[in-house]
């Protein structure tokens, strides 16, 4: 039978994927599967202990996906899943997957999320308010620059509050 995908090359590997209980069959040849990223090396030790019955097929899985290893840096798979640190340059394609489930699991803004200390908040405020004047009367918006002006005195005037009582 001829690879489904180049098909042009005897198909040698058979990817079985069930869906909802529908079985389907893909016929592909090595050089298709390996593009598509059929690993054969950890996938026929898996298959043979599966044939004799021999030990915890979900260990088994495990051991051989750690057992990737950057062929520059020599960096283990496992290395990278516990300290989240990549060796070297080759590293992101050698785990390219481990690296973009890591990221995909990382917030979009990496800025402070937590509390911020009342005295922070309204100096950045403040300074915020500054920027903000500076811009308008350089626009001549002398409308808005006069808010924003009543604004930071009001800031300010709550700012000393805060300080005397502190």
């Amino acid at each position: 039978m001829k690879c489904e995908i180049c098909k042009a090359n005897e198909a040698t590997i058979i990817i079985k994927h069930v869906v909802d209980g529908v079985v389907r069959e893909l016929h592909v040849c090595a050089e298709c599967g390996r593009e598509k990223g059929v690993d054969l090396q950890m996938a026929l030790p898996l298959i043979s202990g599966l044939l004799l019955g021999q030990g915890n097929v979900r260990r088994q899985i495990r051991n051989a996906a750690a057992g990737k290893i950057c062929p520059v840096c020599h960096m283990r798979r496992s290395q990278f899943r516990k300290t989240s640190l990549l060796g070297c340059a080759v590293c992101y394609e050698t785990f390219a997957e481990d690296v973009t489930a890591f990221l995909g699991g990382m917030p979009e803004d990496f800025g402070h999320v937590g509390k911020v200390p009342r005295r922070e908040r309204l100096e950045a405020e403040i300074a915020g308010l500054e920027r903000r004047l500076r811009e308008a009367i350089k626009s001549q918006n002398y409308e808005e620059a006069a808010r924003i002006r009543d604004r930071l005195r009001d800031v300010r005037a709550h700012g000393k509050k805060v300080r005397d009582h502190a």
